[in-house]
């Protein structure tokens, strides 16, 4: 039987697909993770992708305070977004970052990542998920916390 290290996120990413369906129902999309070839070979997967509606998406469960490597996920995933778009040519793609429960704090107002997200227009937006779902991810984080 394989054994799981403590930052193990099986957790979180289990409830990524209920954070798209939560969006998909707000918004009114579509999307759904899709690996892409780009036109120069590369391969990108995307957690949420609607190409009749032209939105982009990157879904993080994570609850509270980001750490430093994921504010660095979430500065890649934009990157990876505005590659995407950019590759699929036409008109400008709408592109989001999709939160479990909340925006996290140090997205918004003067961080740097705030601002680059503006610049690119790049929304964070979140999505509220089920208790059992929140209880799981809480549990995780302590959990990885350790």
């Amino acid at each position: 039987m394989k054994t799981r290290h403590k930052s193990d996120s099986f957790e979180h990413s289990g409830a990524e697909p209920e954070v798209l369906v939560c969006l998909n129902g707000k918004r009114r999309l579509s999307l759904h993770s899709k690996p892409l070839t780009l036109n120069c070979g590369a391969q990108v997967k995307l957690d949420g992708f609607d190409k009749k509606r032209h939105v982009l998406c990157e879904v993080y469960a994570h609850l509270g305070v980001l750490k430093a490597g994921q504010r660095h996920k979430v500065a890649h995933d934009i990157l990876k977004m505005l590659l995407v778009e950019k590759d699929q040519g036409g008109r400008p793609w709408r592109k989001i970052c999709c939160f479990a429960s909340k925006v996290p704090k140090e997205l918004s107002g003067n961080s740097w990542l705030a601002h680059a997200a503006k610049q690119f227009h790049v929304k964070f937006e979140a999505v509220g998920l089920t208790p059992s779902t929140v209880a799981s991810l809480e549990k995780a984080q302590r959990r990885e916390a350790r």
